[in-house]
């Protein structure tokens, strides 16, 4: 090789032009990035052409040159036909119109292949930073890129980067021939993996999508819970978790091998269950009452055509229909539902009287049920554990003490809450004994109706009677009256109505409120 190398020199010389050569530019030895290279010489004399006529040097069989013999011009390529890297010589000659033929050669580098870039990282995989450096670079410095969708971002000219965050980097150099060199180093984990639970509470949702502890913030990891489940979440099945509290744990394991461990802790909540009154009746135009009787510690909303009509856990409502309550437990937790309210007929009973107006004890006393209506059955219950079901009962009290009446009428043929009426009201019986102001009570009375009693105004005396009259306690007259006495005037109190009849004085306690 020495030889021909030699030689190939001796024939350059041989072949040098004379001066006005010297006025042209000739290629240089060259580098070149890939395996095509172009030569121009854009300095020739001007309007001289000069045909390349020859194609000589060492290793030209792998070499393809877009020239033969006669071309002329001023740019031709040659091409490494065998790809990969290349060095070799061309030997030239140019021939020109007033210049002796001119021979040279140039040495071409063809840098096809480089050797890709080996990234390392400097520190271990769970640490919270990945340090990147070329272990190849020859001592080039590194530019740095990531990978930004499609496209590597450039971060940096630095010998060692910092990556903070997963992803893909890539460094690229330029070698000593000026052709870049790169690599690619994928960052999949950084340190141990995340934490990312926390305790949690919920609202009992049977028949809902299960609710999920869900991890999903670490990537490329695997998952063990304490459930045996493998994914990067546990369901909570409501079926079988219908209220309490529960305990989840998760050992989390990224690519490099990091573990963590996290706990949580989970709360279930009840659905609140609103019972409301079924089957309501508005009986005979009346107001009637909605109420949920579950707990009065929900948050209540009622609404009836969509509007609001009362926030608390019972609302009286005056129309028929259909009326709507949303209610939230302390937790947050809610649902709702609606009750219907139709129209009915009802039973009613303004009162009873009974006679004499005031028992005595060892004495029947006669009842008798005041402005009844729709009513089919009755029910009296004279408070010391007797009861009747006649229409106008009579009852012998066997001492002298006070007793609650209470009579219930009802008619099983209506509906709801309109089917019964209770009323009551307090009598009291006393020993016999002088009435006030000395006048015996008679033995017989006539039939007489006196109410209401208590009263806040006028006592309302039925039946044959000459004349009534209020007196105090001790006997002495207020006020008096052929008629219904008001005493709407009188201080509350215990007062004796006195009623004369035809065959004789009817005395009566009245209590005024």
């Amino acid at each position: 090789m020495k030889i021909l190398f030699t030689i190939i020199i001796s024939f350059l010389f041989a072949f040098a032009g004379n001066a006005q050569c010297n006025y042209y530019q000739f290629p240089q030895d060259t580098s070149v990035c890939g395996n095509t290279a172009t030569f121009t010489y854009p300095n020739l004399i001007p309007f001289r052409r000069f045909p390349f006529v020859g194609n000589f040097g060492s290793n030209n069989a792998n070499l393809s040159v877009y020239f033969g013999v006669g071309t002329t011009g001023n740019t031709f390529t040659i091409t490494n036909t065998t790809g990969g890297n290349f060095d070799t010589t061309i030997v030239y000659r140019i021939d020109a119109v007033d210049c002796s033929p001119w021979v040279g050669f140039m040495n071409i580098h063809f840098q096809s292949n480089t050797t890709p870039l080996n990234i390392v990282n400097q520190v271990g995989p769970c640490n919270e930073v990945a340090m990147l450096m070329v272990s190849n670079s020859g001592g080039a410095t590194p530019s740095w890129s990531k990978l930004v969708g499609s496209t590597y971002v450039p971060v940096g000219t630095i010998t060692s980067y910092t990556a903070t965050t997963t992803g893909s980097y890539k460094a690229t150099i330029n070698t000593e021939n000026g052709c870049p060199a790169s690599g690619i180093i994928n960052i999949t984990s950084l340190g141990s993996p995340k934490k990312y639970l926390h305790d949690t509470a919920y609202c009992q949702t049977v028949g809902q999508p299960n609710f999920s502890i869900v991890d999903g913030q670490n990537t490329f990891c695997s998952y063990l819970w304490n459930n045996t489940n493998t994914g990067d979440e546990w369901v909570i099945n409501p079926n079988t978790y219908m209220t309490g509290v529960g305990t989840a744990w998760v050992t989390i394991t990224n690519t490099a091998g990091c573990v963590t461990k996290d706990t949580i802790n989970w709360q279930a909540w009840n659905l609140p269950n609103p019972l409301l009154n079924s089957g309501v009746y508005m009986c005979n135009g009346s107001a009637v009452t909605l109420y949920d009787s579950s707990t009065n510690n929900y948050n209540h909303t009622w609404s009836y055509g969509g509007t609001y009509i009362g926030g608390s856990n019972s609302v009286d409502v005056h129309q028929t229909g259909t009326y709507h309550v949303f209610t939230t437990t302390e937790h947050g937790c809610s649902a709702d539902n609606d009750v219907y309210v139709l129209e009915s007929d009802a039973v009613d009973v303004a009162g009873f009287s009974f006679v004499p107006q005031q028992p005595y004890s060892a004495r029947q006393i006669y009842f008798h049920a005041l402005d009844v209506e729709n009513v089919m059955d009755y029910l009296w219950d004279f408070g010391d554990g007797t009861t009747s079901n006649q229409v106008t009962p009579k009852h012998t009290f066997t001492g002298a003490d006070s007793s609650l009446i209470t009579l219930t009428v009802s008619n099983p043929n209506l509906n709801g809450d309109c089917k019964t009426k209770t009323i009551s009201q307090m009598i009291s019986t006393i020993k016999n004994s002088t009435p006030p102001t000395g006048i015996n009570e008679l033995g017989n009375p006539a039939y007489l109706t006196i109410y209401p009693n208590p009263t806040t105004g006028m006592i309302h005396i039925s039946g044959d009677f000459i004349e009534a009259s209020i007196m105090s306690i001790n006997g002495t007259v207020i006020k008096s009256s052929k008629g219904d006495i008001d005493v709407s005037m009188l201080n509350g109190g215990l007062y004796i109505l006195k009623i004369e009849t035809t065959e004789g004085y009817v005395y009566h306690k009245i209590i005024k409120d």
